[in-house]
């Protein structure tokens, strides 16, 4: 009347033993990524608490932020001119002036709906947190959660970064840059172990992304990517693997003619 009972399986497999694909799926919360979010929210916290610091450089960037959101606005998707500055006659800002930092802003001004100051805010915290998250990520890959931890503290926390170029000289630009940056270094490191193409496109748009944020921190940081890339070949990275980062690290100059070739072509009008 009843089915023969199966056998018990003969042979006890520990649970971390058995094959990836026989684990069941556990969702598992990241307490080293929640303590590197808490950082930063301790870090944003003055940001969010009170009125933006009201320093030369952050009133520099507030009125980049309220140009190109009014120039959005007008339709202009991606203004060079920013027609309201040097007393109404107008300056070709973003000829020369890398736009990432200043047209993130004004987005948000856009989407959102609200104050230039607080878009600025949002823009900072969105960098610091990029920054922290980063620093931490690849300090993770490369040595260790406990080396991960202490390098996202001790960046998050030292003057340039929790005083000076948020507070002092509100220098946004500085503050994406490296964030971007050491994204850029964890998602080429991952893409040298893995070789996947969302890896090559990862790292491709963060290092793209680098040389639209800030001058000369574009520069030397493509500098130091570079410096970086060849040490892991000396190291004994495999030259496909190399040859991948290569490939991701390129697109940076192009892209950066976005704002380049166009104050080239009309130096002489």
């Amino acid at each position: 009347m009843f089915p023969p009972k199966v056998p018990d399986w003969p042979v006890e497999v520990p649970y971390d033993e058995l094959p990836a694909w026989m684990r069941s799926a556990r969702r598992v919360v990241d307490w080293p990524l929640v303590a590197v979010a808490l950082l930063v929210a301790a870090l944003a916290a003055p940001l969010v608490a009170g009125p933006l610091p009201w320093s030369a450089g952050l009133r520099s960037e507030v009125a980049r932020a309220l140009e190109i959101s009014e120039s959005i606005q007008a339709g202009i998707l991606y203004p060079r001119w920013a027609a309201d500055f040097n007393l109404g006659y107008g300056a070709p800002l973003w000829n020369f002036l890398p736009p990432l930092p200043h047209y993130l802003a004004g987005l948000h001004r856009v989407l959102a709906q609200t104050s230039a100051e607080f878009s600025v805010t949002f823009t900072l915290i969105g960098a610091l947190s990029l920054l922290g998250l980063a620093l931490f990520g690849f300090a993770r890959r490369r040595w260790g959660l406990y080396g991960g931890l202490l390098a996202a503290a001790l960046g998050l926390f030292s003057p340039q970064i929790a005083l000076v170029k948020p507070l002092i000289d509100g220098d946004l630009g500085a503050l994406l840059a490296g964030g971007l940056w050491l994204a850029s270094l964890w998602a080429l490191d991952r893409l040298l172990a893995s070789g996947r193409g969302a890896h090559l496109l990862l790292a491709g748009g963060a290092c793209a992304a680098v040389w639209l944020t800030h001058q000369p921190l574009n520069a030397i940081f493509a500098g130091l990517t570079l410096a970086w890339l060849l040490f892991r070949l000396v190291r004994g990275q495999r030259a496909d693997a190399i040859r991948d980062g290569l490939l991701a690290y390129a697109p940076g100059f192009p892209v950066s003619a976005v704002y380049s070739l166009p104050a080239l072509a009309a130096r002489g009008t």
